[in-house]
């Protein structure tokens, strides 16, 4: 599953540094990717197939300290939302293949422009 905001804020380099072969000088900016700690192959057997169960979870909600408030509640609101359009529209399926769907292009987010659906 991919995040809709998949970068975090972007710190600036104390000291410089070099992260995998690329150099990084004292003062730059660095953009953190949010989403690639849940695709990290050292942690996730299959990093790029969406497992509800796997261990350790996934990062969505944040870690320890900073682990979001409002995660319950999310989790509950999302769970009560699909429920409820399913039991509504038992026979929901994309009404293109889910190589068709067009995704917003931006570095800063990430959704769909359309959802086209039948029942």
């Amino acid at each position: 599953m991919e995040r809709p905001i998949p970068t975090g804020r972007t710190p600036l380099r104390a000291r410089r540094t070099h992260h995998r072969r690329s150099p990084h000088p004292a003062g730059a900016r660095v953009w953190l990717s949010l989403t690639s700690a849940n695709r990290d192959r050292q942690q996730f057997t299959n990093p790029n197939i969406f497992d509800s169960t796997r261990t350790p979870a996934h990062l969505a909600y944040g870690h320890g300290i900073h682990y979001c408030l409002g995660a319950p509640l999310a989790r509950l609101e999302g769970e009560i939302a699909l429920t409820s359009l399913l039991r509504r529209f038992p026979n929901l399926t994309l009404a293109v293949p889910a190589d068709e769907l067009s995704w917003i292009r931006s570095f800063h987010k990430r959704g769909l422009q359309s959802l086209p659906v039948s029942w």
